[in-house]
């Protein structure tokens, strides 16, 4: 269906108006498709081009931004079921949406403010953080957040009271884990990292705070120590990120000397 309407749209001469609404809905309706090639390449990547060709109008823009943030709380605390696609490729969208609106200016305040406080929630609440899912692709939830976040970091919309939320979020995420305590390997560390690079790059955060807080995140993680597996897995999680951060931030040598330390 999506694939029979994405031909007709693209071969329209009269009536694109009408076919985009069209094709927009079944692609909304189906953001979270289980055939990666479908979610990925049809849906996803033709959206994007959409974006970009600036074929959308202001109430198509509303209506998908409305129904990305509504998707965020479907099915929400569920973990190891398809549901997750839905929330995390919806993060695709509202994505792709702030990255051209910093090249293009098509958002309101308010349409921004919406997109990083829905976005921001949904960052510490979802827990199903899987990355590759066999069969069905990526899911990649706090990946696809953590893009959202730096794109949101660059916006000039973006208030400096936003960064104490996005901070807790971060600390949320660096101590979940996938199924069975799996603890991340597919970069999520590095995609997180890099939202304090921009907010370091963006002056919205000092080298000192950022210092202080992986300290505090370290004390936390300490005081609840055990033998227990969890505990080594939410190790290694923290130690991943604080190394890709090191990685990241190599102006920031005052920064790279407290992670040193915080290595040790």
């Amino acid at each position: 269906m999506i694939e029979d309407l994405l031909k007709k749209y693209k071969n329209s001469t009269s009536g694109t108006s009408e076919m985009l609404d069209r094709l927009l809905t079944e692609m909304l309706e189906n953001i979270g498709h289980t055939d990666s090639h479908i979610r990925d390449q049809i849906i996803y990547n033709e959206f994007c081009q959409i974006l970009l060709n600036n074929s959308l109008n202001r109430e198509q823009i509303s209506k998908i931004i409305n129904q990305c943030i509504k998707n965020l709380s479907f099915n929400i605390g569920e973990t190891n079921t398809d549901s997750v696609f839905t929330r995390s490729f919806s993060i695709l969208f509202l994505h792709a949406i702030i990255c051209y609106d910093n090249q293009s200016i098509i958002l309101s305040e308010r349409d921004f403010n919406k997109i990083i406080k829905n976005s921001l929630h949904y960052f510490k609440v979802e827990i199903d953080v899987r990355g590759w899912v066999e069969d069905k692709g990526w899911a990649h939830a706090p990946a696809h957040t953590s893009d959202l976040i730096v794109e949101c970091i660059k916006s000039r919309y973006f208030k400096k009271n936003l960064v104490n939320e996005i901070l807790e979020g971060i600390n949320s995420n660096i101590f979940k884990l996938q199924l069975n305590s799996v603890c991340y390997i597919d970069d999520e560390d590095i995609r997180m990292s890099m939202i304090l690079v921009s907010l370091l790059e963006e002056r919205y955060i000092t080298e000192k705070e950022v210092g202080i807080w992986l300290a505090k995140l370290k004390d936390y993680l300490e005081t609840g120590a055990s033998k227990k597996i969890e505990y080594y897995r939410k190790t290694k999680n923290y130690t991943d990120f604080i190394r890709a951060l090191f990685f990241q931030t190599e102006r920031f040598k005052y920064l790279q000397k407290n992670i040193k330390i915080l290595l040790k």
